[in-house]
């Protein structure tokens, strides 16, 4: 087993790369947060008075799962693994853990003597941490699962707890649009932030001063003083998920960008190659770089002196959460229930003092085989509230629906997609789908999202339903000029490949999708080339699973529109245009890589001249790791 020692000598994210470590298999439902305890925490068991201090040669790191249950790993500084306990915290998900600065000094050693869990040691018993869910209840916990405080007082999922300078307050911020400051030593509420101006969820931090930061759902950052607020400011396009705060401030979106301010919150760099809402950002304890996680299925290490990319880590599920641990490593938190650890290890050139562009990666000069893609990327992202309320109000004005099929529309809303019945009426969508074509978006968008549930079967196991779907989305997409209704059309159709009975109508049509598709394809606009790309992808997975080659030609020329695109916006440094162009290439090898007859194709539309352009560029701009670039030798390599 490899030692894993904390930094020494130079080694840091500028010149060394994080490699895979290990995989932990904890959860069996789904992993959603998690924390590190490491030195800082674990030196509070060292007692004041006392000379004979400890020293750790471990760090925990707890996570919490989707089906309430919190485990807590030990790790060594030999690299060595293991669970030390195993509770339930809450009803279901747990949706963030942090670490107490407070230790459990009312021990009962009865008890702690009469634990079977060998595992367990009085550091366990001692040390604590605080868990939110969507239960809308906080529990303070030590780690060998006894529950010490419990906080009732959000009206709505709590999102995000923070222990403030003061460890004797806690902050949590809630679905329900408020924050709420705690005192956790008598258990009571100390006072209750909310606004009318802020109506949902609140992600929270706070100042060495005692200030309490709270990201809002419209891209606010807002600071209070008690229950007063001091400022606030506009950050993001939609909502703020996380915010660091360290020697600046960063903050991420489900706009798909990480920001960083200074303390007059003046933008200082803007970080945005994620082609996916960004989960989380962190700054890291010990150098100088961030940490961002995302619904793109990628983890990436940032610069923070000047926003460029160090690094990017691709993964089989989109990422909640990324942990920090003390022994030169990190954590990362994963959809599909899986957390990693990843070391870092050196391996790369360093980047120079005052050097604005990225550390160069070592490229990959050959490559046996394409990159296996298989697992689609789904748009999930729904606005439930405006979808319901843009229909009932078109609804109203035209009477266009029924009075039951209005109480459809509304239980449609209010309960899960996932638990629809097989005898549930869908009548009342396949009758929207003829309304104007400026009045369909909300209907497209709410296929869209749920289009991975029974709701799709239901939707499409009658063959003309399924096909006016595709019907009135082509006709949307040729007779109007909205991006937003174009961004959504191209969703809806990438999510459709995924359930199999959609699969097949989308390529039953696919020749008209493909035709309605291409009237937009030649866009430049993010919200219709970021989907585009993720069509072109899922069609190029489904062709794989399929074994479908008629489609193929069709792809290429899509992808060749996109990139004539991406090469033109690049130069003037588009922000969209080079996560789309590394998404496309990646399409195409992996239609090479099954079909060889994908390599005609890109030739018949002089596909290599736009390919080694937008290449150049990427590389010249530093905006490729060395998976990406293997990709492109890859490409360049077989289209020679």
């Amino acid at each position: 087993m490899d030692s894993v020692q904390k930094n020494s000598g130079d080694l840091d994210p500028y010149n060394g790369s994080y490699d895979l470590h290990r995989e932990l298999f904890g959860h069996e439902r789904g992993v959603r947060c998690g924390c590190n305890i490491g030195e800082n925490h674990l030196s509070l068991l060292n007692s004041a008075d006392s000379s004979d201090n400890h020293v750790f040669n471990h760090e925990y790191l707890v996570t919490g799962g989707a089906e309430g249950d919190v485990v807590v790993w030990k790790l060594t500084n030999l690299g060595y693994c293991n669970i030390v306990s195993r509770f339930m915290a809450h009803v279901n998900t747990v949706m963030c853990i942090v670490p107490s600065q407070l230790l459990n000094d009312f021990l009962d050693m009865s008890s702690l003597e009469s634990n079977p869990n060998e595992e367990l040691t009085l550091y366990e018993h001692q040390l604590c941490v605080y868990t939110c869910g969507r239960d809308k209840l906080i529990h303070r916990v030590n780690l060998a699962g006894k529950k010490l405080l419990t906080l009732e007082g959000h009206d709505d999922v709590v999102c995000s707890l923070h222990e403030m300078p003061d460890s004797s307050k806690l902050v949590s911020g809630s679905w329900d649009g408020t924050a709420i400051v705690w005192d956790v030593l008598s258990g009571t509420q100390q006072y209750r932030i909310q606004s009318t101006q802020y109506k949902y969820s609140v992600y929270v931090n706070s100042l060495v001063t005692g200030e309490v930061v709270s990201a809002m759902q419209n891209g606010d950052l807002c600071f209070w003083n008690g229950r007063n607020l001091v400022k606030s400011k506009k950050l993001h396009d939609d909502a703020i998920r996380a915010v660091s705060i360290k020697d600046n401030y960063l903050t991420c979106s489900n706009d798909c960008t990480i920001k960083c301010f200074n303390d007059s919150l003046c933008l200082l760099f803007s970080m945005e190659l994620h082609e996916g809402f960004v989960y989380d950002v962190r700054h890291s304890k010990e150098f100088d770089v961030a940490f961002s996680a995302s619904e793109d299925k990628t983890v990436r290490v940032w610069s923070t002196k000047n926003g460029q990319l160090l690094q990017t880590i691709a993964l089989e599920s989109s990422v909640w959460q990324v942990v920090e641990t003390t022994y030169n490593g990190i954590a990362t938190i994963e959809l599909s229930g899986k957390v990693t650890l990843w070391k870092l290890k050196p391996g790369k050139t360093p980047i120079q003092p005052n050097n604005k562009l990225e550390c160069v990666v070592k490229p990959k000069v050959t490559r046996t085989s394409g990159v296996k893609i298989l697992d689609m990327t789904l748009f999930k992202k729904f606005n439930s509230e405006k979808a319901k309320e843009l229909i009932l109000k078109y609804s109203e004005e035209n009477k266009t629906l029924l009075d039951t099929e209005l109480l459809y529309v509304k239980q449609f809303f209010q309960n899960d997609t996932s638990n629809l019945r097989d005898s549930y009426d869908i009548s009342w969508v396949v009758k929207m789908l003829d309304w104007p074509v400026a009045e369909r978006l909300p209907v497209f968008d709410l296929i869209k999202a749920s289009s991975i549930y029974l709701f799709t079967e239901q939707l499409f196991k009658t063959r003309n339903q399924g096909s006016k779907v595709i019907f009135s989305a082509n006709e949307a997409l040729k007779n109007s000029d909205n991006p937003q209704l174009f961004s959504v059309c191209l969703q809806m159709f990438a999510n459709l490949l995924h359930p199999s009975i959609s699969r097949s109508v989308m390529f039953r049509h696919f020749e008209s999708i493909m035709e309605s598709v291409s009237v937009i394809c030649g866009i430049s606009n993010k919200l219709i080339q970021q989907p585009l790309s993720v069509l072109c992808q899922n069609f190029a997975i489904a062709c794989v699973h399929n074994n479908e080659t008629n489609v193929i030609n069709h792809i290429v020329l899509l992808i060749s529109k996109s990139l004539a695109i991406c090469n033109e916006d690049l130069k003037t440094d588009s922000p969209f245009s080079a996560p789309v162009s590394l998404r496309h290439f990646m399409t195409l090898e992996l239609l090479i890589h099954n079909f060889p007859q994908t390599t005609e194709y890109c030739h018949g539309h002089q596909l290599k001249t736009v390919l080694e352009s937008l290449s150049k560029l990427l590389i010249d701009k530093k905006l490729v790791d060395s998976n990406s670039l293997g990709t492109i030798n890859y490409l360049l390599n077989n289209l020679s």
